[in-house]
């Protein structure tokens, strides 16, 4: 280990994951930190539909990203939960809609409710019903969470599909404005410290050497 303070990071490959993490460190680190990112033009980003969790909101929220632009950017669509077929047995299925399964009752979360009297009524509705996303899922309807803590329509929530290949593009223009330098090469090899071990450099296939702290 090092007590050096890290000064240059050099992140290897580009796409969805490599301006992913170059686009928070340079907005956390700044000026204090050589952010570098790597991809080979020879290694192009796959541009399929990318699937998400609501995760991906709260990160767009901490760039500080602009919804309405992400959307119109990425060509994206609302998702609202996940839907399992065949899960436990052939004709089975299970929709897991993002968010709370109905509101608090006393405190306590509505499945306790639901596993309660499910135990004591065997032909209680399905856990589904009690999902806001799930309901708006099966009507083809879409509307942002609203209303305070206690309202039915405040607890769901939702992610996205989108264009992996526009994301990264997008996440690549918002990390290069912040001073994230960008480079087009093949990596041929890495030099490592020869008592650590630790990765000193990367090598790249037309001589370049591209050093970092991290």
């Amino acid at each position: 280990m090092s007590d050096q303070p890290i000064r240059k990071i050099v992140i290897v490959g580009g796409g969805t994951a490599g301006w992913m993490s170059a686009a928070p460190l340079a907005l956390r680190l700044g000026a204090a930190c050589q952010v570098t990112l790597i991809e080979s033009p020879d290694i192009g980003t796959v541009g399929v539909g990318e699937a998400t969790l609501p995760s991906i909101r709260y990160y767009n929220l901490a760039l500080g990203l602009d919804g309405a632009d992400f959307v119109r950017r990425t060509q994206a669509t609302f998702k609202l939960g996940i839907e399992f077929r065949d899960w436990g047995h052939i004709g089975n299925r299970f929709f897991h809609g993002f968010g709370d399964f109905g509101p608090a009752i006393e405190n306590r979360p509505a499945y306790q409710y639901w596993l309660h009297l499910a135990r004591r009524f065997p032909d209680m509705p399905s856990y589904e019903d009690w999902s806001m996303t799930t309901a708006m899922a099966r009507l083809n309807r879409f509307v942002p969470p609203y209303g305070d803590a206690g309202a039915v329509t405040s607890g769901h929530s939702y992610a996205f599909h989108f264009d992996a290949g526009l994301y990264a593009a997008y996440l690549r223009e918002y990390a290069m404005r912040r001073g994230v330098q960008r480079i087009e090469g093949t990596i041929d090899g890495v030099d490592q410290h020869p008592e650590s071990g630790f990765l000193t450099a990367v090598r790249l296939a037309d001589g370049r050497r591209i050093e970092g702290d991290l």
